[in-house]
């Protein structure tokens, strides 16, 4: 019984999957909601990486990228989300 145990505990005891890096922003980044070509947006920038896609999905804000978590319509299982500094 204790070998049971100790091998159930093992098995929920697996690494997390290393997070995507934040992509740079190409002609190619659309946003989500506003179909805006983000390498003409000027202003703060999101994006999301959703499990077993290789391409992120793009917001034109903050507010939008934080949205996206929230609807209920919209994928959960998000491997990583980055937003833009604008002091940097």
């Amino acid at each position: 019984a204790v070998a049971l145990l100790a091998a159930l505990a093992l098995a929920a005891c697996k690494p997390e999957a290393e997070a995507p890096a934040p992509q740079a922003v190409t002609d190619a980044a659309i946003g989500h909601y506003c179909g805006m070509m983000l390498s003409e947006h000027g202003g703060p920038r999101g994006q999301i990486f959703v499990k077993g896609e290789e391409t992120p999905v793009w917001f034109s804000s903050a507010r939008d990228t934080v949205a996206f978590t929230l609807l209920p319509e919209e994928p959960k299982d998000i491997a990583a989300i980055y937003v833009s500094d604008m002091g940097a």
